[in-house]
């Protein structure tokens, strides 16, 4: 009879932990429980149910998704819990490219409202900078699951306010600035490269790369920015040492010689010489009184040059004749844009190649 009982409550055993093995998400046997239906009875899915994959199965359980989609509750905030309005969000599913939900703008408290699918989604932003400022974003992605109320959606505040960490914009050309009476403002330039700045320097103190800029003679400030590529930027500060507030310009140029700002040639069969860093494009143009033949030779060594207009292009190295002349045909009006450069041979021995050339017009017959 002892026998008997023993072998009861061992049966009775067994039966009890095949019962463990098999419930929702057990990390041994990962069978699900399909009495769950969805419930999350299980501790892993204790937060909520999550299917990555669309397939309608918990990831974590293998329980049935209880729901296709849940209406979510966003706000919009910075990185102090301001709530931001104007932002339109966009949501688009990690693992369903074709899967992509737009939201209409936040309102004043931030919010917004989307019914998303459960899974993982990169989250962008559209808003205008001018009304709304300028934000980094910090939250890229969110996760949805079946438990999912609300979140907060973080764009880290951007907007310049003229201080060291958040400066004024100076754009190419000129900027027109106001500053009170004792105030010290920031202001920053981008794509440093071939740029200086000129500021009318009455009643201000400039400071830049460490150093007080002191106006010249005709009380402007001029200087120029240091950049050794486009992703250079240049922060200055301007003080303003009166009593009372300033207006004064601001003024970014580029180079002469450069892209934006290249030398004009007025005068035709003179020959040209120009200074050529290691890498470094000078630029002319020539603008067409009537049609006919811009041509331009040559006569440097190890030097090269382009022509271009706004049907034809020209180089040294392809479309020089027999004399080492470059020619495009153009109608009066046309803008000829030349770019030359030199070959630096030896860049540590301080000489700085030369380019020369001898431009020329023929009139068409």
């Amino acid at each position: 009879m002892k026998k008997i009982l023993l072998l009861i409550l061992c049966l009775a055993l067994a039966v009890s932990m095949a019962a463990l093995m098999t419930a929702c998400g057990d990390d041994d046997n990962g069978e699900s429980n399909e009495g769950d239906n969805g419930n999350g009875n299980n501790d892993s899915c204790s937060e909520g149910h999550y299917d990555s994959d669309n397939d309608g199965v918990c990831n974590l359980c293998n329980a049935e998704m209880p729901k296709d989609k849940i209406a979510v509750s966003f706000t919009v905030k910075d990185q102090d819990g301001n709530p931001i309005g104007g932002v339109e969000v966009k949501f688009a599913s990690k693992t369903d490219k074709t899967y992509i939900i737009n939201t209409e703008a936040s309102g004043a408290d931030g919010k917004i409202v989307a019914e998303l699918k459960y899974g993982n989604y990169d989250v962008s932003y559209d808003y205008d900078t001018a009304s709304v400022g300028y934000y980094f974003i910090e939250t890229y992605s969110v996760a949805i699951n079946d438990k999912t109320e609300s979140l907060d959606l973080i764009l880290i505040d951007n907007t310049p306010n003229g201080t060291k960490e958040r400066p004024y914009h100076l754009n190419a050309g000129e900027n027109s600035v106001e500053l009170d009476a004792g105030k010290t403002e920031y202001f920053i330039v981008y794509h440093t490269v071939n740029l200086y700045v000129v500021i009318d320097g009455d009643g201000i103190k400039v400071t830049y790369n460490n150093e007080e800029k002191a106006p010249e003679n005709d009380g402007f400030i001029t200087f120029d920015l240091i950049g050794e590529d486009t992703n250079s930027s240049a922060i200055i500060s301007i003080e303003n040492k009166t009593s009372e507030k300033v207006s004064f310009e601001a003024t970014v140029n580029s180079k002469l010689g450069t892209q934006s700002n290249p030398v004009v040639i007025d005068t035709l069969d003179t020959s040209i010489s120009t200074e050529n860093l290691a890498f470094e494009m000078v630029y002319f143009k020539y603008v067409a009184t009537e049609s006919g033949t811009f041509s331009v030779k040559l006569t440097s060594e190890k030097s090269s040059i382009r022509l271009q207009n706004n049907v034809q292009t020209a180089d040294s190295a392809n479309d020089a004749d027999e004399n080492g002349v470059v020619s495009v045909s153009v109608n009066a009006g046309d803008v000829v844009v030349i770019d030359c450069s030199a070959i630096d041979e030896n860049p540590n021995d301080n000489v700085v190649p030369v380019v020369t050339f001898i431009p020329s017009f023929t009139p068409a017959e």
